[in-house]
């Protein structure tokens, strides 16, 4: 197998997902938004959207949670 077949098998398990994140956008779109926040988007969505014309940037914010331990949470903001 090559690493394109492996692509395309990657990207065929994770088409739920890529309709979720596109369902998303659209309604950050309707509410008058161009970007929106998502928790986890793997490495082959991230090439598809980027490939459709979508900018991915990673944000990074933290959480604090008991006797304020912080943690850095990473999470990417698609634009439109």
């Amino acid at each position: 197998m090559t690493a394109a077949e492996l692509n395309n098998i990657a990207e065929n398990a994770l088409n739920d997902q890529y309709k979720i994140i596109i369902n998303k956008l659209k309604d950050c779109a309707i509410k008058g938004k161009n970007s929106c926040v998502i928790s986890n988007l793997p490495v082959s969505l991230a090439k598809k959207l980027k490939q459709k014309g979508f900018i991915i940037i990673p944000v990074f914010k933290y959480k604090y949670s008991f006797f304020f331990r912080k943690r850095k949470i990473k999470y990417y903001m698609i634009q439109f």
